[in-house]
């Protein structure tokens, strides 16, 4: 079939053409049917018979359709006429941004408008993990109404690396570059792609690129919008690509009117290297949209360009301005409230785990939380509020909730069994005491220098500012099995708040360091914190909002109810975790709900690391363990219930295997009949228990309660050895044996270094695990039970150590990458050199370092946790003035 005016098809009637390029056509027609006029875009005939092209181009029309925006062209229907694919697409009337500039540079206001409406486009495409990769004005279409439309998703590709088909359209002034091998098969590596003038630096050079090249060529689009001409304009389309790679832009010929934040914005938006630019779109557009606020200025106020009618009128009035001025100043009006300004902070790598935390400076102006870096080391980071990057922590590794200390120049942080400080300015980081405290909840900076931190104990332990010595402060009145965690202070240094748990009750209640007593404040709270309005502050459960309770801190007792007033708080994962932080001038953050974060689910991912769901179920989920038949995985809820539960991969049925909390690391019995793991029995110390899979009879203690901190890790195949990672003795992991028969536990591996992750072979003549005695972890493999040989299996680290089940491989992590080494442990062991199967961005995080994967018996898949959130974690909203709302809310008397 031929494309012509007056060519009928279905509804839809050809009425003239609107463009064509060597990749494809586009016709304006008329959709008889629903009575409107729609665009249709076809493969030209002489790719017609190309079944990649016809593959990519129906891609193309699920990619762009599911992107769903009033930004961006809708797809209605995709049709196949005469052996022809259509498109049918929205028709947007209007002029192309490239056409608008024709005319010169846009007024401030307008450029800014247009810009945060691009920006709202490109951040619903990016949350549906697509990336458009031709963003430039003659892609974007201005309404009549002043509405934005960006068109032509050709070139976008999907996250995962998903193609769709190339651009059709090139624009005669903005010539696209696309090498030879591109015409046929755009996937290949090197290959350059995009619009010389707007592509970024990695689209020049023909390397991967990802969601940061959009805000690249975006800073490109806001710069030519502003200045009147590209940032990285040259005579020929290899002058271009040399600007694009070497120069930077001219700021100089923005208009003298342009905001500091928007060029701020530029600059951070056209940075070469892509790590020093923005991360995300959404930063950009609020950063946008607050300038444009100051454009516009107050509500009713006259629009800029009219200024200029206002100024004899100010001229008239301005003796009197300097006759009351006297008058005014005596009689000065209270300031305006603050506005209360809201933003969030993504793809900052937070882990989702039972160790979260955040804090905040006393100021409110700078953040640390825990992140996983580019080079998939987990570190504490400083993000600043006057930056838009946030900086890595030297010292910090494996650091966990942090505190900021009262004048705001050090942060208290714990780290493999101690507490540890940098001081930010020099980033020098102090060991101040050693401990092994299992359930470490945080701690707080007192005002003589010294630190109160807590564990799941009986008492707080305190640290003086001039020695290493813990003192332990204990609490009266607490009964069996309870002990208090996540301390907070209280105004004057001689109380704090606290919750007080006995495993299954968490509540709120003040602690009088001289008379070491508790008194309840209020039920169902976790991590209480003050706030200068009067307030204590706290989450309810584990998944509810944050409440404030008016109180009296002189009194140290409440004035009324508890309100809720922030109801988006995230599910925590455990009573240690600190989802919100307060500041002293009325800054909020928290961490927000997020449906990829409150729920847990399980892909199957083949060695190539094609991925197939499983399941997927309402709530957090950790440690995978798939049963020696393969027809059911045993898994975790973590804290605060850390109940096990079991999924049936045939029936699809899920059920909770123990219905008692604080159970430590999974092993299936030798005859999948019983599932081993962990529970702590008394204060600090664990022991293994064994629980019927079928949820007949009683859960049945291995071993007696002496193992610090204990995780089950691995079952010898004979059922009578069990071994477990525990303990923190002088700031290592050790690796536990306990003996079924006789109930014996000892040390198997407790040198000074961390040793972990300990897995028997299949035939129990050997054990893998992991140590990190060369600085970083490798993963070893020992003999058993006699210690005689020992071999480094990894070269460039690892973690997570799984025997195939026939023992002819070891499987293991390395960063990102799944690793394979083929092996042999008969008649002695033996390892050939690691390769890589694949990269996932499914979650590693799992409980202690133990293994977030398990195993097929035919070692050609795995079972894994998917990906928490594609975003790169955990979120942080960011509330400022946040006071304002708070004491609407919350009145500090009752009413």
């Amino acid at each position: 079939m031929v494309l012509a005016k007056g060519t009928q098809f279905g509804p839809y009637e050809i009425l003239a053409p609107l463009g064509a390029g060597g990749m494809g056509e586009v016709w304006l027609a008329r959709d008889t049917r629903l009575d409107r006029d729609v665009a249709i875009k076809a493969l030209p005939a002489h790719l017609t018979m190309d079944a990649d092209r016809l593959s990519r181009f129906e891609r193309e029309a699920k990619i762009v359709a599911s992107l769903n925006h009033p930004g961006i062209a809708a797809v209605y229907a995709l049709e196949e006429v005469g052996g022809k694919k259509l498109l049918v697409m929205e028709y947007v009337d209007g002029e192309t941004l490239a056409a608008h500039l024709k005319r010169g540079p846009l007024p401030v206001d307008e450029a800014l408008s247009i810009a945060v409406q691009i920006a709202e486009a490109l951040e619903a495409a990016h949350e549906k993990g697509v990336i458009h990769r031709d963003l430039k004005p003659g892609n974007v279409m201005i309404t009549s109404e002043g509405k934005v439309k960006v068109l032509d998703f050709g070139l976008a590709r999907s996250a995962d690396g998903t193609p769709s088909s190339t651009n059709f359209f090139g624009s005669p002034d903005s010539p696209t570059a696309t090498s030879p091998a591109v015409m046929h098969s755009p996937t290949i590596p090197g290959a350059i792609m995009g619009t010389v003038g707007y592509m970024s630096p990695e689209q020049a050079r023909g390397k991967p690129v990802d969601k940061r090249s959009d805000i690249f060529s975006f800073g490109c689009v806001l710069y030519e919008m502003l200045a009147g001409a590209q940032p990285f304009q040259g005579e020929t389309v290899a002058d271009s690509l040399g600007a694009i790679l070497h120069k930077e832009p001219d700021l100089s010929r923005l208009p003298a009117s342009t905001p500091p934040n928007v060029r701020r914005v530029l600059t951070r938006c056209l940075a070469k290297d892509k790590h020093l630019r923005l991360h995300d779109i959404a930063d950009a557009r609020l950063e946008l949209e607050s300038a444009e606020t100051e454009q516009s200025g107050p509500a009713g106020s006259a629009p800029a360009k009219s200024q200029k009618g206002l100024v004899a009128l100010s001229f008239c009035l301005g003796a009197l301005v300097v006759a009351g001025a006297a008058w005014m100043l005596s009689r000065a009006a209270p300031p305006a409230p603050r506005p209360v300004t809201r933003f969030a902070w993504t793809d900052i790598g937070m882990p989702v785990d039972a160790f979260q935390g955040i804090a905040l400076s006393p100021d409110g102006r700078q953040l640390v939380s825990r992140a996983i870096g580019d080079d998939a080391r987990e570190r504490l980071h400083l993000r600043s509020f006057d930056s838009f990057e946030s900086k890595a922590l030297p010292g910090t590794d494996l650091g966990w909730m942090p505190t900021f200390s009262p004048d705001g120049e050090r942060v208290a942080f714990y780290s493999v069994g101690g507490i540890k400080t940098i001081t930010l300015a020099s980033g020098a980081v102090r060991q101040m005491a050693q401990i092994n405290w299992g359930g470490y909840s945080g701690a707080v900076w007192m005002p003589d220098g010294g630190i109160i931190f807590a564990g799941s104990t009986k008492h707080f332990g305190r640290v003086s500012p001039m020695s290493a010595q813990v003192e332990t402060l204990d609490v009266k009145g607490l009964g069996e099995g309870e002990f208090v965690f996540a301390p907070s202070a209280l105004p004057g240094g001689e109380a704090l708040l606290c919750g007080v748990s006995n495993g299954s009750a968490f509540n709120v209640a003040v602690f009088d360091i001289r008379e070491r007593t508790l008194t309840q404040l209020a039920e169902d709270g976790f991590t209480p914190t003050y706030s200068s309005t009067g307030h204590v502050l706290y989450q309810q459960g584990q998944s509810g909002p944050l409440m404030a309770l008016p109180f009296d801190a002189k009194r140290r007792a409440a004035t009324g109810p508890p309100m809720p007033v922030v109801s988006d708080m995230a599910t925590r994962v455990s009573y240690q975790v600190r989802l919100f932080a307060i500041a002293e001038n009325g800054t909020l953050a928290y961490i927000p709900k997020s449906s990829q974060l409150e729920n847990g689910a399980l892909n199957w991912v083949d060695r190539n690391g094609v991925e197939k769901p499983i399941f997927q179920v309402p709530r957090m989920i950790d440690s995978p363990r798939l049963s020696h038949d393969g027809r059911r995985i045993a898994f975790r809820a973590p804290a605060p219930e850390c109940n096990v539960w079991m999924h049936d991969v045939e029936s699809g049925v899920t059920t909770k295997i123990t219905h008692e909390g604080d159970n430590h690391g999974l092993a299936w019995s030798h005859d999948d009949a019983r599932m081993l793991f962990c529970r702590l029995q008394v204060p600090n110390q664990w022991g293994v228990m064994a629980t019927a899979v079928n949820g007949t009879g009683e859960v049945e203690p291995l071993s007696p309660p002496s193992i610090p901190r204990g995780f089950v890790s691995s079952i010898s195949p004979d059922g009578q050895w069990v071994l477990v990672d525990g303990g923190m003795q002088a700031g290592a992991e050790d690796v536990y044996l306990v003996n079924i028969q006789d109930r014996s536990v000892k040390p198997l591996l407790n040198s000074r270094h961390v040793e972990r992750a300990a897995a028997f072979s299949p035939d129990g003549r050997y054990i893998a695990f992991v140590s990190e005695e060369s600085g970083r972890g490798e993963i070893h493999v020992q003999s058993f039970p006699k210690a005689d040989e020992r071999h480094q299996v990894s070269t460039d680290g690892g973690y997570d150590p799984v025997w195939s089940r026939d023992g002819k491989e070891l499987f293991f992590r390395a960063e990102r990458k799944m690793m394979a080494a083929e092996v042999s442990t008969n008649p002695s062991f033996t390892a050939g050199r690691p390769h890589v199967l694949f990269e996932t961005r499914n979650s590693w995080l799992g409980s202690s370092g133990l293994a977030s994967y398990d195993v097929s018996a035919d070692g050609q898949r795995f079972v894994m946790i998917r990906e928490r959130s594609p975003q790169g974690g955990a979120g942080i909203h960011v509330v400022l003035n946040w006071f304002e709302e708070l004491k609407a809310l919350a009145p500090k008397e009752a009413r």
